[in-house]
């Protein structure tokens, strides 16, 4: 059943752990939405890495790394600085963020070879 909001007649926002909405769709705990141990592995680093190079406790590296805690901006900043990686990399698999960076310098070195003349404008006729 949707509930309403006579005010604006768009559905009202239902909150995951209300009884009434028992159906709506909670993300497993175990299942991160973000790539921090596809990275983390890549750069063959471990858990262990973000207590003793970003200086974090044992508890708040096991939350992050497990994904039990929702990253935010700061904590995706201060990660992806310290991996040396884009923000939004470590929302992508490794293997996916790489091929984009090849596109992307493909592109760059296709344009950098392109003609630089551009075309000119067409003058109007006088009538």
């Amino acid at each position: 059943m949707d509930f309403l909001n006579q005010e604006s007649r768009r559905e009202v926002e239902k909150i995951p752990n209300d009884p009434e909405c028992a159906h709506a769709h909670i993300r497993p705990v175990d299942t991160p939405d973000w790539h921090l141990q596809d990275w983390l592995a890549h750069f063959e680093k471990r858990q262990a890495s973000l207590v003793n190079e970003l200086g974090w406790d044992k508890s708040r590296a096991n939350f992050v790394y497990h994904g039990k805690q929702a990253y935010k901006r700061d904590l995706v900043n201060e990660i992806s600085a310290w991996l040396g990686i884009e923000p939004y990399e470590l929302l992508m698999p490794p293997a996916d963020a790489l091929q984009l960076r090849q596109l992307r310098q493909a592109a760059i070195a296709i344009a950098a070879t392109a003609s630089p003349a551009t075309p000119q404008p067409k003058a109007r006729k006088k009538s």
